[in-house]
């Protein structure tokens, strides 16, 4: 009975050796299936973060050339109407013609009280120059001299006026005749007054 005992015994341990063996095995193994698991992971991981940065990377330079396209077609499209404004004003420009300019009849038609602020002014200011042709003025009641300044329409004698004007000769009209305290309203009405006494 002691020997079966002990035969029983020995069985017993040796097949403990074998489970503690299979265990080592199994947990090797399970170690080994972990870390492949880890590296497998990893690697997707990777490639889904590479995949990733190029698919931005392709959103960006797209959305860069689209950009550059809409960027491109606005500057073509703000210079074709530059151009297409540019020929209408040369296109009107070219159709008018010195009948288009206000006569100096329309230009003479102020009201009166506007006639006597500019004869005021002319009395005060203008006429140093204006009386006797001075600097290549013209005379005041000159019509010959009056004439081409007169086809330039009163926009732009009220300009020359307020402002000032080198003519080709050289001559200069000095803003406001030298008295820039002078309302614009003002010169307006004495540059007025001058052509409805030079038709």
């Amino acid at each position: 009975m002691f020997q079966s005992f002990r035969t029983t015994l020995t069985i017993t341990l040796i097949l403990s050796a074998f489970a503690l063996t299979g265990c080592d095995k199994a947990k090797e193994a399970a170690d080994s299936a972990a870390e492949s698991a880890k590296e497998s992971v990893s690697d997707a991981a990777g490639k889904a973060v590479d995949a990733a940065k190029e698919a931005a990377s392709s959103t960006v330079e797209k959305a860069k050339e689209v950009a550059s396209e809409t960027v491109d077609k606005a500057k073509d499209s703000a210079s074709n109407a530059a151009d297409q404004a540019k020929d209408k004003v040369a296109e009107i420009t070219d159709s008018m013609t010195a009948s288009d300019a206000p006569t100096a009849t329309e230009m003479a038609a102020a009201p009166a009280a506007d006639s006597a602020k500019g004869k005021e002014i002319y009395d005060s200011v203008c006429f140093a120059c204006h009386a006797q042709g001075i600097a290549g003025a013209p005379k005041f009641g000159d019509k010959e001299a009056w004439a081409p300044r007169i086809a330039k329409g009163s926009d732009t004698l009220h300009d020359h006026a307020i402002n000032g004007f080198t003519g080709e000769s050289g001559a200069m009209m000095p803003a406001k005749g030298g008295r820039v305290d002078i309302a614009d309203a003002d010169i307006k009405a004495a540059v007025d007054y001058m052509v409805a006494n030079g038709q």
